[in-house]
């Protein structure tokens, strides 16, 4: 469990106060829930107050595997969107690795079109990410045959 998580769910305050520290602890996160196949990956998370969303992209070669982020790794890009002021806090984060290293890109709520859903943005952001590659989303409906009993 991560440290991040961990004070999350205990309630004690958020002691991680370093950007860096906090995007290295993702890193490792979305390695944790890739197996250890996090090269190549992406995420994409939307954050506002109380709620949010964030997605991976596996690289699966010849297609992208799309993965509904652990709740870890949402609370981590939580714990780094409240690092802001209120009124410089960003809105989505585009986190990506390769080489062993990692980019992250912040869109502010300005620059973003707030007509348009999270979701859909979310997904439109997804598949450009993805270019001419297919989404898998198997093991996620599969993860949710099994959680729910049911297909989405």
């Amino acid at each position: 469990m991560s440290k991040i998580f961990r004070m999350a769910k205990e309630g004690s305050a958020m002691t991680m106060t370093d950007k860096g520290e906090i995007l290295e602890e993702i890193g490792r996160l979305v390695d944790v829930q890739l197996n250890g196949n996090s090269e190549n990956c992406f995420l994409y998370a939307e954050i506002e107050e109380n709620m949010g969303e964030a997605y991976i992209l596996e690289d699966g070669g010849d297609r992208m595997i799309f993965h509904v982020a652990d709740m870890e790794i949402f609370w981590a890009a939580m714990a780094l969107w409240e690092l802001e002021q209120k009124r410089s806090r960003w809105q989505a984060m585009r986190y990506s690795m390769a080489d062993g290293k990692f980019t992250a890109e912040f869109d502010y709520p300005e620059d973003l079109d707030q007509e348009e859903f999270s979701g859909d943005r979310a997904m439109r952001v997804l598949r450009e990410y993805a270019g001419n590659r297919a989404m898998d989303n198997t093991l996620e409906i599969e993860k949710f045959r099994r959680l729910y009993g049911y297909d989405i």
